[in-house]
């Protein structure tokens, strides 16, 4: 699961009543003691504890988050029907919280925002089918994913970015596996830098995708005609738009800043330093 999004966005959610209060402490309650047995180590009696959580708390706001990691536990498993099948659920349930942040010292659950779960629902399921060989199907829910993102996002460009940035290395994953490493490698550096820097993980497995199709000081070259490729389009209508290309996959994105403080500021980014590594 994802972590929290750096820039906080209104996420409409309705104010819960005292019996809802009550099932939120008491299924709260329950989680804490399933982590307990996660933490010794108890693998199947989480699952077992995870399974029967909605037929106590059907009501609990963290039933979503639930049936996310229930189905994580399948799919580790190979139980693939299981997991489609609780995963589908998750995203049938309605939105309760605005996030996420059990406290959890071994990692049962992960904090994660509301207005990102059911995208994150449906990289799981293209995962799932990318593992089963049905590619098409899983690209039908990296659509389904984006959508997600735009649908809870709309209101929140930079949330938006930072949505579709987090989850880009799942993203590409699924279309390695479907045998596109340059939709991959295009998905990856779309939003490396429209969005904020990347975290490491994300930016070392772009580093390792471009690896497969382009030497070392390709790679240099390649970052170095991006940077010489800045242009600054304006408009006297509209705002300025800063345009790029790197690696075939053209960028654009708000210009509000001179094209000199543009070349600097992505000439000094940790994203293009990692590129430009010769290791």
């Amino acid at each position: 699961m994802l972590k929290f999004l750096k820039i906080i966005c209104l996420f409409a959610i309705a104010a819960p009543s005292l019996t809802a209060n009550e099932n939120t402490a008491e299924s709260r309650l329950y989680l804490a003691d399933v982590q307990q047995l996660y933490c010794r180590g108890e693998a199947d009696s989480v699952v077992m504890k995870l399974s029967q959580f909605e037929s106590l708390y059907p009501e609990s706001p963290y039933l979503i988050f639930v049936q996310q990691r229930l189905a994580t536990f399948y799919i580790a498993d190979k139980k693939y029907q299981k997991a489609i099948s609780i995963l589908h659920k998750g995203l049938s349930l309605p939105i309760k919280l605005p996030g996420f942040g059990h406290h959890d010292t071994c990692g049962l659950f992960t904090p994660t925002e509301s207005r990102l779960v059911h995208a994150e629902l449906q990289l799981d399921l293209a995962k799932i089918y990318a593992d089963l060989g049905a590619f098409p199907t899983a690209k039908h829910y990296l659509r389904a994913a984006d959508s997600a993102i735009i649908e809870n996002n709309i209101h929140c460009g930079n949330g938006m970015y930072q949505a579709f940035t987090m989850t880009s290395k799942q993203f590409s994953e699924v279309l390695i596996q479907s045998g596109d490493t340059m939709a991959a490698i295009h998905r990856l550096v779309l939003y490396a830098f429209l969005g904020e820097t990347p975290s490491a993980e994300t930016v070392d497995f772009l580093k390792t995708l471009l690896l497969l199709k382009y030497t070392v000081d390709e790679i240099k070259s390649e970052v170095s005609a991006g940077l010489d490729s800045m242009q600054i389009i304006e408009s006297e209508n509209e705002a300025s738009i800063l345009t790029m290309r790197f690696f075939g996959q053209e960028i654009q994105k708000s210009g509000r800043q001179t094209l000199e403080y543009y070349r600097d500021y992505y000439h000094k980014s940790p994203l293009v330093q990692a590129l430009n590594s010769t290791q």
